[in-house]
């Protein structure tokens, strides 16, 4: 007898014997073409699922009218069926979702312990910045006031209100459905006394001079909000913008900045170690030498103090360098809290990322000085990587300290 095991049937296995059948019993034959039409992903939304839009696309399928959907349904053992197609190309970057079986397309997702309402022909909720919701639900927002730019279904604006427990949001949302959507979601939660909405383009209702933090959560690019976000601060006191962008990262051709870097990283420590030897500061760095391993240890890396002196054997003629040759190149300018070395890519990513960071640091504090007429400081505090968006492509997000330059001479902080 065949085990219980061996009889069970993925969904998608399921699925396709279903259409099989629906093909035999109308005089057709499952080909190789109309299997890879076939879904193989969906995503399920309570009783909805979602297909994907390059599937059940072949010109066989409408023969089937209503028939296919149900029998689609009826092998994945929900309600209501619906399929994805392009993004709208439109200022409320609505998704473009054809309702195929059901009535309607309102769907509700716990995330988080944040419970979420909305249509699913008419709003988004993107899974992929789920790490960016949780770490925004760590924040200790007690006594202060928020503004979320782009507030959407209540992505943000939620975490912001149910777990950091900010005073009050001020959400501002341009699209009439996301706003209906974000209204019933307020309510949901037992979050809409501490929301203030503010309906239309953010240029022009966005609340001036009230914001501790501000939220510019757009994708590719949230730059257009950067001066209603500016304006949103308080004045005297300023506060944190925590900034959207999808920045490219594309690879270098040339190391030749990344050994300058490491030569300048060598150079530090061996002045570093030099003070420390010389009873200047209390501080010993430990490096570790990924080359060679400790005796004993299994070929596990040594933790003692080592210093590189072969890093200028690299010349600028030298072809960039590949993984395998990382470890000879970096071998390590690292502290001790480091498991192991970052590789040449890792190192050129992350200037990438820095050099972007500092890009707008820049760009926000000459914002705030023009509006404000007196200096302004922009601390890069965090950057953080919430998912890669494409090929060479990360989804970042930058967590920018403003002040008034004043505000740190009072507290006795060189700027």
């Amino acid at each position: 007898m065949p085990s219980k095991r061996s009889l069970l049937r993925t969904p998608y296995q399921v699925l396709t014997q279903g259409l099989e059948k629906l093909l035999t019993d109308h005089g057709y034959v499952l080909t190789a073409e109309l299997e890879r039409d076939i879904a193989k992903k969906w995503e399920w939304h309570g009783d909805l699922v979602l297909l994907p839009k390059n599937s059940f696309q072949h010109e066989i399928w409408p023969q089937f009218g209503h028939k296919l959907w149900e029998t689609i349904a009826d092998c994945l053992s929900c309600k209501r069926l619906a399929r994805k197609d392009t993004i709208i190309n439109n200022d409320y970057r609505c998704p473009q979702v054809r309702l195929l079986l059901g009535s309607d397309g309102w769907v509700r997702h716990v995330d988080n312990g944040i419970k979420y309402h909305y249509d699913v022909t008419k709003c988004m909720l993107s899974a992929g910045n789920i790490t960016e919701k949780l770490r925004i639900s760590t924040f200790d927002c007690q006594h202060e006031t928020i503004v979320d730019l782009y507030a959407g279904i209540g992505y943000f604006t939620l975490p912001y209100l149910v777990h950091a427990k900010a005073s009050v949001v001020h959400a501002c949302e341009w699209n009439p459905d996301a706003v209906h959507a974000l209204k019933e979601n307020l309510k949901l939660n037992n979050v809409a006394e501490r929301c203030i909405i503010h309906f239309g383009d953010n240029k022009k209702v966005c609340p001036h001079g009230v914001a501790d933090r501000v939220n510019l959560g757009l994708l590719p690019s949230s730059r257009e909000g950067w001066l209603p976000a500016c304006l949103s601060l308080k004045s005297e006191m300023g506060g944190i913008l925590h900034i959207h962008e999808n920045v490219t990262t594309t690879p270098s051709s040339k190391c030749e900045d990344i050994r300058m870097k490491l030569q300048n990283r060598a150079a530090e420590a061996a002045a570093e170690l030099s003070a420390t030897l010389q009873g200047q500061t209390n501080m010993l760095p430990i490096y570790r030498n990924l080359n060679q391993a400790s005796p004993g240890s299994g070929g596990a890396t040594s933790s003692h103090s080592y210093l590189a002196n072969d890093i200028h054997k690299f010349t600028p003629d030298d072809p960039h360098p590949s993984d395998q040759e990382d470890a000879d190149i970096i071998k390590v300018y690292q502290t001790w809290n480091y498991e192991k070395a970052p590789s040449v890519k890792q190192l050129q990513r992350q200037e990438q990322w820095d050099s972007w960071a500092a890009d707008v640091a820049a760009s926000i504090r000459h914002i705030l000085e023009e509006l404000h007429c007196k200096p302004w400081a922009t601390i890069v505090k965090h950057i953080e990587h919430v998912k890669p968006y494409g090929p060479h492509i990360d989804h970042l997000v930058l967590d920018l300290e403003c002040r008034p330059v004043e505000r740190f001479a009072h507290h006795g902080i060189a700027y």
